[in-house]
Protein backbone atom coordinates (compact mmCIF):
# COMPACT_ATOMS: atom_id res chain seq x y z
CA UNK A 1 0.00 0.00 0.00
CA UNK A 2 2.83 2.36 0.34
CA UNK A 3 4.70 2.12 -3.25
CA UNK A 4 1.03 2.76 -4.38
CA UNK A 5 0.45 5.73 -1.92
CA UNK A 6 3.25 7.69 -3.09
CA UNK A 7 2.91 6.55 -6.35
CA UNK A 8 -0.81 7.95 -6.51
CA UNK A 9 -0.04 10.80 -4.21
CA UNK A 10 3.39 12.37 -6.33
CA UNK A 11 2.10 11.02 -9.83
CA UNK A 12 -1.52 9.86 -10.34
CA UNK A 13 -2.94 6.07 -10.88
CA UNK A 14 -0.91 5.38 -13.73
CA UNK A 15 2.42 4.98 -11.60
CA UNK A 16 0.27 3.30 -8.65
CA UNK A 17 -1.11 0.88 -10.75
CA UNK A 18 2.06 -0.30 -12.14
CA UNK A 19 3.45 -1.46 -8.63
CA UNK A 20 3.49 -4.67 -7.60
CA UNK A 21 5.67 -4.95 -4.21
CA UNK A 22 5.15 -8.05 -1.96
CA UNK A 23 2.19 -8.23 0.48
CA UNK A 24 3.07 -7.23 4.17
CA UNK A 25 4.20 -9.81 6.58
CA UNK A 26 1.68 -9.18 10.06
CA UNK A 27 2.56 -10.76 13.25
CA UNK A 28 -0.35 -10.70 15.99
CA UNK A 29 -2.25 -8.96 13.37
CA UNK A 30 0.42 -5.85 12.92
CA UNK A 31 2.41 -5.01 9.93
CA UNK A 32 4.85 -3.31 11.89
CA UNK A 33 5.76 -5.87 13.88
CA UNK A 34 6.23 -8.02 10.83
CA UNK A 35 8.43 -5.78 9.33
CA UNK A 36 11.09 -6.07 12.68
CA UNK A 37 10.78 -9.38 12.63
CA UNK A 38 10.98 -11.19 9.58
CA UNK A 39 13.49 -10.65 6.72
CA UNK A 40 12.82 -10.34 2.88
CA UNK A 41 13.42 -12.88 0.78
CA UNK A 42 14.78 -13.01 -2.63
CA UNK A 43 11.81 -12.83 -4.27
CA UNK A 44 10.47 -9.82 -2.17
CA UNK A 45 13.47 -7.63 -2.51
CA UNK A 46 13.42 -8.53 -6.53
CA UNK A 47 9.53 -7.41 -6.19
CA UNK A 48 10.79 -3.91 -4.63
CA UNK A 49 13.05 -3.42 -6.92
CA UNK A 50 11.04 -3.87 -10.03
CA UNK A 51 8.07 -1.74 -8.41
CA UNK A 52 10.06 1.14 -7.78
CA UNK A 53 11.74 1.37 -11.60
CA UNK A 54 7.68 0.32 -12.90
CA UNK A 55 6.74 3.46 -10.42
CA UNK A 56 9.40 6.02 -11.54
CA UNK A 57 9.18 5.23 -14.75
CA UNK A 58 5.36 5.37 -15.23
CA UNK A 59 6.18 8.92 -13.41
CA UNK A 60 8.00 10.22 -15.36
CA UNK A 61 6.52 8.65 -18.74
CA UNK A 62 4.45 11.74 -20.17
CA UNK A 63 5.98 15.92 -20.25
CA UNK A 64 2.95 16.35 -18.45
CA UNK A 65 3.40 13.94 -15.31
CA UNK A 66 7.18 14.97 -15.50
CA UNK A 67 6.10 19.08 -14.86
CA UNK A 68 4.28 18.75 -12.65
CA UNK A 69 6.56 15.72 -10.35
CA UNK A 70 9.44 17.55 -11.28
CA UNK A 71 8.69 20.98 -10.82
CA UNK A 72 11.23 23.10 -12.65
CA UNK A 73 12.35 23.12 -16.20
CA UNK A 74 16.19 21.63 -16.60
CA UNK A 75 18.17 23.51 -18.50
CA UNK A 76 20.85 20.80 -19.47
CA UNK A 77 21.12 16.99 -19.02
CA UNK A 78 23.19 17.59 -16.02
CA UNK A 79 21.23 20.34 -14.53
CA UNK A 80 22.20 19.98 -10.45
CA UNK A 81 19.93 22.85 -9.38
CA UNK A 82 16.57 21.58 -10.74
CA UNK A 83 17.65 17.66 -10.10
CA UNK A 84 18.51 18.77 -6.18
CA UNK A 85 15.31 20.90 -5.50
CA UNK A 86 13.02 17.59 -7.22
CA UNK A 87 14.78 15.49 -4.88
CA UNK A 88 14.56 17.68 -1.79
CA UNK A 89 10.53 17.55 -2.18
CA UNK A 90 9.96 14.16 -3.20
CA UNK A 91 12.75 12.74 -0.38
CA UNK A 92 10.47 14.67 1.99
CA UNK A 93 7.46 12.79 0.88
CA UNK A 94 8.89 9.52 0.21
CA UNK A 95 10.93 9.38 3.59
CA UNK A 96 8.59 11.30 5.39
CA UNK A 97 11.27 13.72 6.56
CA UNK A 98 13.94 15.80 5.16
CA UNK A 99 16.73 14.34 3.98
CA UNK A 100 20.04 15.30 5.10
CA UNK A 101 22.37 17.26 3.41
CA UNK A 102 24.99 14.21 2.96
CA UNK A 103 21.46 11.72 2.38
CA UNK A 104 20.68 14.47 -0.72
CA UNK A 105 24.05 15.18 -1.84
CA UNK A 106 24.61 11.04 -2.60
CA UNK A 107 21.12 10.90 -4.51
CA UNK A 108 22.17 14.20 -6.87
CA UNK A 109 25.05 12.14 -7.32
CA UNK A 110 23.33 9.40 -8.29
CA UNK A 111 21.23 11.08 -10.54
CA UNK A 112 23.70 13.12 -12.29
CA UNK A 113 25.59 9.94 -13.37
CA UNK A 114 22.82 8.47 -14.49
CA UNK A 115 21.64 11.51 -16.63
CA UNK A 116 25.01 11.80 -17.79
CA UNK A 117 25.42 7.97 -18.78
CA UNK A 118 22.01 8.26 -20.74
CA UNK A 119 22.17 11.45 -22.18
CA UNK A 120 18.79 12.65 -20.12
CA UNK A 121 17.91 14.63 -17.29
CA UNK A 122 14.87 12.67 -16.70
CA UNK A 123 16.98 9.30 -17.13
CA UNK A 124 18.95 10.13 -14.02
CA UNK A 125 15.60 11.46 -11.85
CA UNK A 126 14.25 7.77 -12.72
CA UNK A 127 17.66 6.64 -11.08
CA UNK A 128 16.92 8.13 -7.96
CA UNK A 129 13.19 7.88 -8.03
CA UNK A 130 13.49 4.35 -7.91
CA UNK A 131 16.53 4.25 -5.78
CA UNK A 132 14.38 6.32 -2.88
CA UNK A 133 11.53 4.04 -3.11
CA UNK A 134 14.19 1.01 -2.35
CA UNK A 135 15.52 2.48 0.81
CA UNK A 136 14.81 1.08 4.13
CA UNK A 137 13.79 4.36 4.67
CA UNK A 138 11.40 4.29 2.68
CA UNK A 139 10.02 0.77 3.12
CA UNK A 140 10.02 0.67 6.91
CA UNK A 141 8.82 3.20 9.35
CA UNK A 142 12.43 4.16 10.81
CA UNK A 143 11.88 5.88 14.03
CA UNK A 144 15.08 6.63 15.83
CA UNK A 145 13.02 9.72 17.76
CA UNK A 146 15.35 12.63 19.81
CA UNK A 147 16.16 13.27 23.35
CA UNK A 148 13.37 14.53 25.21
CA UNK A 149 14.16 17.37 27.34
CA UNK A 150 11.28 16.93 30.12
CA UNK A 151 12.83 13.27 30.61
CA UNK A 152 16.65 13.21 30.87
CA UNK A 153 18.01 9.98 29.62
CA UNK A 154 15.01 9.11 27.49
CA UNK A 155 13.77 9.84 23.68
CA UNK A 156 10.73 11.02 22.20
CA UNK A 157 9.51 10.49 18.39
CA UNK A 158 10.30 13.51 16.43
CA UNK A 159 7.53 15.66 14.30
CA UNK A 160 8.25 13.88 11.35
CA UNK A 161 7.85 10.42 13.30
CA UNK A 162 4.61 11.03 15.25
CA UNK A 163 3.08 12.35 11.56
CA UNK A 164 4.00 9.23 9.97
CA UNK A 165 2.84 6.59 12.90
CA UNK A 166 -0.52 8.97 13.41
CA UNK A 167 -1.13 8.59 9.22
CA UNK A 168 0.01 5.32 9.27
CA UNK A 169 -2.57 3.81 11.90
CA UNK A 170 -5.61 6.38 10.86
CA UNK A 171 -5.27 6.13 7.63
CA UNK A 172 -3.18 3.20 6.86
CA UNK A 173 -0.93 5.51 3.98
CA UNK A 174 1.72 8.45 4.48
CA UNK A 175 1.04 11.76 6.16
CA UNK A 176 -0.87 14.52 4.05
CA UNK A 177 0.47 17.89 2.73
CA UNK A 178 -0.88 18.87 5.83
CA UNK A 179 0.13 16.59 8.12
CA UNK A 180 3.73 16.17 7.81
CA UNK A 181 4.52 19.93 8.01
CA UNK A 182 2.60 19.92 11.46
CA UNK A 183 4.89 17.82 12.53
CA UNK A 184 7.53 19.63 11.00
CA UNK A 185 6.51 23.12 13.13
CA UNK A 186 6.09 20.82 16.27
CA UNK A 187 2.39 21.05 16.17
CA UNK A 188 1.91 17.18 16.90
CA UNK A 189 4.16 17.83 20.14
CA UNK A 190 1.90 19.33 22.51
CA UNK A 191 -0.70 18.04 24.69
Amino acid sequence: TLFRSIAEYESGSEAANAVQPPPDSAVNGFDAIGATQLALSPAAIERYESSAVLAAQAALSSAETRKALIGCTPTSTGDETCLRDFLRRFGRLAWRRPLSEAELNTWVTLGKSAATAYGDFYKGAEFAIAGLLQSPFFLYQVEVGEPDPEQPGRRRLTGHELATRLSFFLAGTSPSPELLPAGERGGLSTR
